[in-house]
């Protein structure tokens, strides 16, 4: 609850005349929600290791205090940094929350006090930062151009910035930085079709991926680029990868078959047995999501009073029985408008009179 006021308080400091829809909020509670998944908000989920796919956030104020990225779980991004400057970075893939550790010493994570120093498995990007794409800018809400995620080192890439044609519904690729660092993929080009660039493109584009653009880098394919036969379009449409794929471990001839049996300890030795994996696609992920439950209010309430004696959470439930009156008169009173930073702060007035005059009558009756 205390997120509510904080969302309303840092969408309205900058401007005076600035103005949240009560439906912005609760839109932003249930995409958050959703976004966990089946990890929901009411755990941290540092015990459960790396994990294969889960929500992550970038928190920006740890990270300008100590210098090192920090990626939350959505349950710390809630509870733990909750007052902190945070980026939402969609899902990540083998991730551990840092909430609590080296990366973050002013904070200690409410779930699990005992964490390793460092999550050495971790790995950052520039968007960690806020920024995405070639461009290396940062992510400009008002930009009507679409984002294409790289299903390798996830980063966002503006479909103004990339080539080739993609259909309505797609939202995955393979960047250009990703592909020239893995051979293998070669195979999968040539069965499409691309014809191989020339030298002055490869040595352009070789520029290009070895820049500071949050792709990730695997040294242990740095000198295996000279034979890469270039994708001349930079990407592959991942959804068409995976049913060639598929299609040749099933239906081909042995020979293939075999060359594609051969390549899972190539993909493993890659870091990218994902692609073997059907369960592990944003479209898996987004419907296992869907199909989540929404934290009731009872779950959020345990989830936030965790440690608090009888009488503390007697007391927080009173002031979210109160809040909710007051939050629903409101409502009420605006009439479907807009609700602006004057509003919120009456509401904030009325709730702590409401609150003093109860803990005042509560100490009268103490003595």
């Amino acid at each position: 609850l205390s997120k509510v006021f904080l969302l309303l308080k840092i969408s309205m400091s900058d401007e005076s005349d600035a103005v949240l829809n009560i439906n912005d909020l609760i839109q932003f509670y249930e995409d958050v929600d959703e976004l966990a998944g089946a990890h929901g908000t009411s755990n941290c989920t540092y015990p459960l290791g790396y994990v294969k796919r889960q929500a992550i956030y970038s928190c920006i104020t740890c990270w300008e205090k100590s210098g090192s990225f920090c990626g939350i779980c959505t349950a710390c991004y809630l509870k733990c940094h909750n007052t902190h400057d945070a980026l939402q970075l969609y899902t990540k893939r083998n991730f551990r929350c840092d909430c609590g550790n080296s990366t973050n010493k002013d904070v200690c994570c409410s779930f699990i006090p005992e964490k390793d120093p460092v999550n050495e498995k971790n790995l950052y990007g520039h968007n960690f930062e806020g920024k995405y794409c070639y461009c290396n800018e940062k992510s400009n809400e008002t930009m009507e151009d679409d984002m294409f995620t790289c299903i390798f080192c996830e980063d966002w890439f503006h479909k103004g910035h990339i080539t080739g044609s993609y259909e309505d519904g797609d939202n995955e690729l393979i960047c250009k930085g990703c592909a020239a660092k893995r051979p293998f993929l070669s195979f999968y080009i040539e069965k499409y079709g691309v014809m191989e660039k020339t030298d002055e493109d490869k040595k352009s584009e070789t520029e290009t991926a070895d820049a500071e653009h949050g792709a990730i880098e695997y040294n242990k394919a740095e000198n295996k680029q000279s034979n890469l036969i270039q994708e001349s379009n930079e990407t592959e449409s991942v959804e068409q990868l995976k049913a060639e794929k598929v299609e040749d471990v099933k239906y081909a001839d042995a020979e293939v078959k075999n060359v594609s049996l051969k390549n899972q300890d190539l993909y493993k030795s890659y870091d990218c047995e994902f692609l073997l994996d059907d369960e592990d696609t944003f479209e898996k992920y987004n419907e296992n999501s869907q199909n989540n439950p929404v934290s009731s209010i009872e779950e959020m309430f345990d989830h936030y009073t965790v440690g608090m004696n009888p009488s503390q959470k007697l007391e927080i439930a009173y002031g979210i029985a109160e809040m909710k009156k007051e939050l629903s008169q409101m409502v009420a009173e605006s009439d479907g408008q807009t609700i602006t930073m004057e509003d919120v702060q009456r509401l904030n007035q009325r709730l702590e009179r409401i609150i003093e005059n109860k803990r005042a009558r509560y100490e009268d009756k103490k003595y």
